[in-house]
């Protein structure tokens, strides 16, 4: 039976002292520590331990998370990932990322994103089940990720079919923390009937209550797809988005030649979504952009790899016009970029982090993750770092580890990263810590 866009919230059965018990005494959902970085080096980057987020079962695999921080609790972290074959688990700690509870969505396509208000009520979206539209769902939580309300069906006008729900939230104005914008591709047809797909913005006033919209952007007769949001303290929104591929008169799809990053923005809370404005282009795109807001309300990031190179491009202007950042690593670090996430400390630093191909093997393609900072608002990024042991080889459309991954900033020079690899056999989600100084300052 196919679930109305309802707004009814049933509150989950869980308690408190179980979910606590099941983080710190169950042995499915211990982690394990690594040992952290001790190097001497005059770099301003620093890792602290790795830590295993163990699966319940052996036959568990983990790709696609997505980490979020409370804005007014840097212990609290949550996070959701893709648990393959279908569904996804939800991840919350309250000690800094040392301990995981988890809540299992089973009925799920996967793309899970999270974010937390300033009073702390975790959402996270997702894509619900294929044979009930392929719509986006919305789940919170309002004791930090414990217990869980029934899912609200996110529906446009049309039901059309959705991909890619990122969340979004405004953490410095109270005034707006009710307010959650969500970012979707659809996949639609136009008044004559043909295939279209716009990238669409819905808006929650309510605390997720419900949700308007979307408000759609259709530049053309491509497949556009979403990135991630990023929400300016001033409550502009950007919403970024790039061609994937051309749909032609059968309603098939075909690569483009050359595909397109674009940005629009909305001045009105969600209401009208400006014309779209260039960033870059490529030949070979890589997955989905994200984007961060900096303090400044009119200082934007933004990064994405194409032609298997990862970029940043910064913004000075909210979104108008975007120039890339210069590197003071080679081109070769940058080359053979799979995916790319950027976020932003209170004070200001960048932090980038991106998974690259390194060579392939018997078992496989081969990656590495790596990690740089900008200290200057993404104008220069210092010499990168490899994370620690965060190296794999694994064959397949996730041999990567999805399409992308979670970083996060809690306090001023330290930022959380999440991602899936599979050094053990099967994909695993890792956790670790990284503390960044500027030295040269």
């Amino acid at each position: 039976m196919t679930r109305a866009c309802v707004n009814d919230h049933v509150a989950s059965p869980r308690v408190f002292l179980f979910l606590l018990l099941t983080a710190f005494v169950f042995p499915g959902l211990m982690i394990e520590s690594g040992a952290g970085q001790t190097s001497s080096d005059a770099s301003p980057i620093r890792f602290g331990a790795t830590i295993l987020i163990e699966p319940q079962g052996t036959g568990e695999t983990f790709v696609e998370p997505y980490l979020a921080v409370d804005p007014q609790n840097q212990s609290h972290l949550v996070a959701a990932a893709m648990k393959l074959p279908t569904g996804i688990a939800v991840f919350s700690s309250i000690d800094g990322g040392k301990h995981w509870s988890r809540h299992d969505i089973d009925r799920s396509e996967g793309d899970p994103s999270v974010a937390i208000a300033r009073n702390g009520t975790v959402y996270v979206a997702y894509i619900g089940p294929r044979e009930e539209g392929h719509l986006t769902n919305v789940i919170k939580s309002e004791d930090g990720g414990l217990t869980w309300k029934a899912p609200i069906v996110v529906c446009g006008a049309k039901n059309d079919p959705q991909d890619h729900p990122v969340l979004a939230l405004e953490t410095t104005d109270s005034k707006v923390e009710n307010t959650i914008y969500l970012g979707v591709s659809l996949s639609a047809s136009d008044n004559y009937g043909e295939r279209v797909s716009p990238v669409g913005l819905f808006k929650s006033s309510d605390g997720g209550h419900s949700f308007s919209g979307p408000t759609e952007i259709l530049p053309n007769n491509f497949d556009n797809q979403n990135g991630s949001i990023a929400v300016s303290s001033n409550g502009r929104v950007i919403l970024p988005f790039y061609e994937l591929d051309i749909i032609d008169d059968a309603g098939s799809s075909r690569p483009l030649a050359h595909t397109r990053l674009w940005t629009s923005r909305s001045e009105d809370d969600g209401q009208k979504l400006s014309s779209p404005f260039f960033v870059a282009e490529a030949a070979v795109p890589g997955p989905p952009p994200t984007a961060q807001a900096m303090t400044n309300p009119e200082r934007i990031l933004l990064t994405w790899v194409g032609d298997r190179r990862v970029g940043l491009w910064y913004s000075a202007n909210a979104g108008r016009t975007w120039a890339e950042s210069a590197w003071e690593d080679s081109t070769d670090v940058r080359s053979g970029a799979e995916m790319s996430t950027v976020a932003v400390t209170r004070g200001g630093i960048v932090g980038l982090a991106w998974i690259k191909r390194t060579a392939m093997s018997e078992s496989g393609a081969c990656y590495q993750l790596l990690f740089t900072a900008s200290f200057d608002g993404g104008k220069t990024l210092r010499t990168s770092k490899a994370v620690p042991d965060a190296s794999w080889c694994a064959r397949g459309r996730w041999s990567a580890g999805g399409d992308y991954f979670g970083l996060t900033s809690s306090q001023d020079g330290i930022f959380e990263l999440m991602w899936a690899d599979a050094r053990d056999g099967s994909f695993r989600l890792r956790f670790t810590t990284i503390r960044v100084t500027d030295r040269q300052q």
